[in-house]
């Protein structure tokens, strides 16, 4: 049985459409930069770059929990839903339902995929390579919405440099179940587990640490999915003692003796679990009535 959860959590759901990079390079703009002119010559850019898939991520936000919960067990559609919540909800989705759509998640890999391949980690400043940070947060970001992308979809194009051209988009690229992505994740994530995160300081009141993916919190999610219990359980020890990670009974169910009887004691206020400063959230995706695109939620 699941739960509701703001915390980036692997979520068990069933495959219902296969994967395409069809509309990856649409553009309804006439404002172009090519790749030659920006290849991120400066610390800035690659910050920029940063901010700028994070701002892709919102539009993940509500499928990431509507395709988990409306096939979970926890939640079900009304009869105000709208025609394509319902789909999911009934596994009969049709192939005009928007969240069949992958263009999102494929944008987001590309974009991950330019900064990886353009960010200058040779960089040295004050004895600290700190674009490792900005290649591993870009690296982080990809393997969870490839993770996502292959959970929701069955299967994922394996692309691992950016799409930049009409060429580019049409060759063939590797399609991959679970299993095989995982590996390949795996093998693409070990040499950046211990790599600090990426400090982007806070907008307005959000601290946008928490939108910085632990690496070990994404190897031992793909460990688990490969069942491999062993690594995986390593990596999760590794991520709760690096980072002091506790589960506070503010937030659960337990039992105090009095005069020899047992007394339950009831926390009922769990939603606080999900708040940001929780200790139990170890990520997040955030959005902004502002600026981008809003959940919807």
């Amino acid at each position: 049985m699941k739960k509701f959860n703001y915390i980036l959590i692997c979520l068990v759901i069933t495959s219902f459409v296969m994967v395409s990079c069809n509309g990856l390079l649409d553009a309804d703009s006439e404002r172009y930069t090519f790749d030659e002119n920006y290849q991120m010559s400066s610390d800035h850019d690659s910050l920029y770059a940063m901010v700028g898939i994070l701002s892709q991520l919102q539009k993940l936000g509500d499928r990431y929990v509507l395709l988990g919960e409306l096939r979970g067990d926890l939640m079900q559609t009304n009869d105000e839903a709208s025609l394509y919540l319902k789909q999911i909800n009934e596994f009969n989705i049709s192939k005009d339902n928007p969240y069949t759509s992958t263009k999102e998640y494929y944008s987001i890999i590309n974009n991950c995929n330019y900064t990886i391949q353009y960010v200058d980690t040779a960089k040295v400043k004050n004895a600290e390579k700190p674009m490792l940070r900005v290649m591993a947060a870009a690296k982080a970001i990809r393997a969870w919405t490839y993770l996502q992308l292959v959970l929701n979809y069955g299967s994922a194009k394996y692309i691992d440099r950016p799409i930049l051209t009409s060429t580019d988009a049409e060759m063939t690229y590797p399609v991959y179940n679970l299993s095989q992505l995982a590996d390949a994740l795996i093998e693409d994530l070990l040499p950046f587990k211990d790599v600090e995160p990426l400090q982007l300081g806070v907008f307005a009141e959000y601290n946008s640490n928490l939108s910085m993916l632990p690496i070990k919190f994404l190897l031992g999610d793909l460990y688990l999915w490969k069942g491999d219990y062993e690594h995986a359980a390593n990596m999760y020890y590794e991520l709760m003692y690096a980072k002091s990670l506790v589960i506070k009974k503010d937030y659960m169910n337990y039992w105090e003796y009095s005069d020899k009887f047992v007394k339950t004691i009831l926390h009922i206020d769990w939603k606080n679990t999900f708040k940001a400063g929780s200790t139990e959230v170890l990520a997040a995706l955030s959005s902004s009535p502002d600026y981008g695109s809003p959940f919807t939620l």
